[in-house]
Parts: structure tokens; sequence; C-alpha cells
């Protein structure tokens, strides 16, 4: 609790996105204020101003009216239509060839220091979303791969969840720190709130490899339960990233596919081979049962 920082104030909120086509950058500040700084966060759906200079600065609106006043130390996130496509049609330039990189505006965005004025500069462009057929392609090869390993190489399973589990807490780490979360604290509670499934269902994972890999009677169950779990919880709410160029993580939009695709194809083939170990277990218990009242008839 010691670690635990103040959470930034938010104006004019929307929810966190899952990933989006359009790029909001910020290019430059028309003049370098000490204590100043304003950033993206949230994959651009959010700007966001930390106030450090002992002064109020007011972020003015479209109007030229003052739309926030951010007093000293002050962290603000607020959304901002100027640096956003708010229609729910693309451009027409992007209709006639979404192929393709567009510059859809370069945006200011007036900030008031005292009597002076400092311009956020940025721009918003759209980008060609990646071909989502490819990545659902790759997590069906992947767990397909996992279940024929998990069949007949039980420790696989183990290694498979173990992989899996932490390549979600990563994931819901990186979805974190493009929200703006900083330092430990921030971090910790930005997983407490906003990533609560995707982090319990990955320590559940990794929680299960534990407990298979003490060769428990029930270890076939605890992978498969890990398993579904893991692909719904954590992976199919992330797949939209398959078909977004900008995914809500601090990195390329790739490394966030991989780690999607890998969480889903981790817990399809747990899932699955989990239930064809447990049949398997199933019939072989019925074999040896009728085998044992055979032998005892004939010993009779």
């Amino acid at each position: 609790m010691a670690l635990w920082p103040a959470a930034p104030a938010a104006a004019h909120g929307i929810d966190p996105v899952a990933g989006t086509n359009y790029r909001t950058a910020i290019t430059s500040l028309s003049r370098t204020v000490p204590g100043l700084s304003v950033r993206t966060v949230m994959t651009g759906a959010r700007l966001e101003l930390a106030n450090h200079t002992g002064r109020t600065i007011e972020v003015i609106g479209s109007d030229g009216e003052p739309m926030l006043r951010v007093r000293p130390g002050s962290v603000v996130r607020w959304h901002d239509h100027r640096a956003h496509w708010m229609d729910d049609n693309p451009p027409p330039e992007v209709r006639a060839d979404p192929t393709r990189i567009h510059r859809i505006r370069d945006w200011v965005i007036p900030l008031h220091d005292g009597t002076s004025t400092v311009e956020v500069r940025g721009t918003l462009d759209w980008l060609p979303p990646p071909e989502a057929g490819t990545w659902w392609a790759l997590c069906l090869v992947g767990a397909a791969a996992v279940t024929g390993l998990g069949v007949y190489l039980r420790h696989s399973g183990v290694a498979v969840a173990l992989a899996g589990g932490a390549v979600g807490v990563a994931y819901a780490v990186a979805r974190e720190l493009d929200a703006g979360a900083t330092g430990a604290g921030g971090i910790l509670r930005g997983l407490l709130t906003g990533q609560t499934w995707l982090l319990l269902t990955s320590l559940a994972a990794v929680g299960a490899a534990g407990y298979a890999l003490r060769r428990r009677a029930s270890a076939d169950f605890a992978l498969a339960l890990a398993g579904a779990c893991l692909l719904v919880s954590a992976g199919v709410p992330n797949a939209a990233v398959f078909s977004r160029a900008m995914a809500p993580v601090p990195w390329d939009g790739a490394w966030a596919r991989t780690a999607v695709a890998a969480i889903i194809a981790a817990g399809a083939g747990l899932t699955a081979a989990g239930v064809l170990r447990i049949r398997a277990a199933a019939r072989e218990g019925v074999r040896d049962e009728v085998r044992g009242q055979v032998e005892d008839k004939v010993s009779a």
C-alpha cells in the first residue's frame, strides 16, 4: 500500500480500446517548458498531461475556451476529438484505398501557461490493418501442435502452461504500461483493477503447471481447466489485435499479436490434450475393470 500512487484524474473519459487502425502521435511542443510533459496513452485514445511546473496549465478547447485547468503536480488524462477520427466510417481516402497509410490530419492543441501559449502538435494517421486470418491460422496450428505433444508427453503440458501463463502476465503488464501506469505500485494497481481476469487466469495456468508437476492424479484435469480459462478469459477477449494495426501495448503491434496467438494456442491445446488424456484414462480404467472380472471368472 505504501507504493500505491495517486491515480491521474480523467476527463471526458472513454473505455480503454483493444486496438485501433488510427495512430495518434505527438510530434512536438512549440516550446520547451520545464516540468511540463504531454504524451499519448491507451493506444492514443487519451492524452496525458503531467504538470510539474509549479503553475496552473490550461488546456484550450476547439472554440478557444478553457477546457481543463491542471494544477501544479497534477497528472490529467482526457479524450480530445481533435486528435482522433470521431466518425464510425473511415475518411474518404481510406475508403478508397484502405491498404495504404494515410495522413488524416495534423492537429494542434493550445495550452495556456500564464500569459503565454504552448502548442501541442501531432498527427493522425490511418494504418492498414493486418490480415486476421493469418493469425487465426497460426492459432490453430499452434493449438494442434500443443494438443499432439500433450497427448503423448505429459510434461509438455506443464511447459506449455508455464509459458502461456508467463506470456499472459507479460501481456497484462504491457497493457497497463500502454494505459500510462508508472512505477511498481501503479502497474500493480492497474493489474488488479484493469486486467483482473487476464492476470488471474495467467497465474492460474502457472499454478496448474506446478500442480501437474507433482504428478497428482488430477493433473490432466487441472491443466485442461487452466487451459480453458486461459483461452476464454485471456486469449479470445484480446483477439481484436489480430485485425488492428495499433495494439494496446507500448511496443510494436506484432509483439501483441504474437503474444495473444501464443495464449490462444496454449489455452486451446491444453484443453484439448487434457480432455483426450482424461478420456483415454477412463477407457483404460474400464478395460482394466473388465480384464479383472474376466480373470476372476477364469480363476473361479
